[in-house]
């Protein structure tokens, strides 16, 4: 039930946003969604997170996903602290 009421929230926030605003889907589709189009984090990654957490550990995820996308489920992770940085918009100067 957590999951669904996950979807519908980030459905909501999509209808919300000037750039989804005409995006819709039907039932079916939002049941699509619901059933397969979640990503799903591993049941140890909360205590492998935490563990790294406690031991000082910095956490950093390396994807060629949206960083907007990568932030949003490194969250539900349980990650705090977030910074995300989109390589595509780093200059060669700019990488130390």
């Amino acid at each position: 039930m957590k999951l669904k009421n996950n979807v519908e929230s980030l459905l909501d926030s999509l209808a919300k946003s000037k750039f989804r605003g005409s995006f819709h889907l039907n039932k079916k589709m939002k049941e699509y969604v619901q059933e397969k189009g979640w990503d799903k984090i591993r049941s140890d990654a909360y205590d492998t997170l935490n563990y790294f957490k406690e031991q000082g550990i910095d956490i950093k995820i390396i994807s060629g996903d949206n960083p907007v996308t990568v932030s949003k489920i490194a969250s539900r992770a349980g990650i705090s602290d977030i910074r995300s940085v989109d390589m595509s918009q780093v200059s060669d100067e700019e990488i130390p």
